[in-house]
């Protein structure tokens, strides 16, 4: 599922196709067949969820959709919208991947972590509570560097991505 931050989809779906080639795909049937079903999202803005009912709403027929095409497992190219997930999953026939849970496992060993993230991924505290739960301190921005991170978020979602916004 994508459509969550404009890009998403397409940089998760280059990532899979470099894996795939990684692990020796080849030729066209060496690779999982796909369904992309990137969304408006017009529930979303640069500090993430505006609308809680308009993205259950659109998530659930996003997922119901894949339900139809027959999907093993979904990907949601998104952070903030894990704080469905539970919802999504009830929804669905197919395992969909927990992006917090997998980063959070992804951890093991370390003490200390930082979150870049959306304003609501922050106050929602999705991987706060993943992360406390391994015993890992979190680093959060500051409330100042918080807006910095959103007007990023804003402007990566626009496409002004060049070095002006790198800096």
């Amino acid at each position: 599922i994508s459509g969550i931050g404009a890009a998403a989809g397409s940089r998760w779906y280059s990532q899979l196709i470099r894996i795939c080639q990684e692990r020796g795909a080849v030729k066209d049937s060496d690779f999982p067949e796909v369904f992309l079903h990137s969304i408006p999202a017009k529930w979303m803005d640069e500090k993430g969820i505006s609308d809680k009912d308009g993205a259950i709403k659109e998530l659930s027929s996003s997922v119901e959709m894949l339900n139809r095409c027959g999907a093993e497992v979904i990907v949601i190219a998104c952070n903030t919208v894990h704080v469905f997930h539970e919802h999504l999953q009830s929804l669905s026939k197919a395992v969909i991947f927990n992006m917090i849970r997998i980063a959070a496992e992804s951890l093991n060993g370390t003490s200390r972590a930082g979150i870049l993230s959306s304003s609501f991924t922050r106050s929602s505290g999705l991987y706060h509570d993943a992360l406390k739960a391994r015993g890992i301190e979190i680093c959060s921005a500051t409330d100042e560097q918080q807006g910095f991170i959103d007007t990023m978020i804003d402007r990566a979602i626009s496409g002004n991505t060049g070095v002006s916004e790198q800096r």
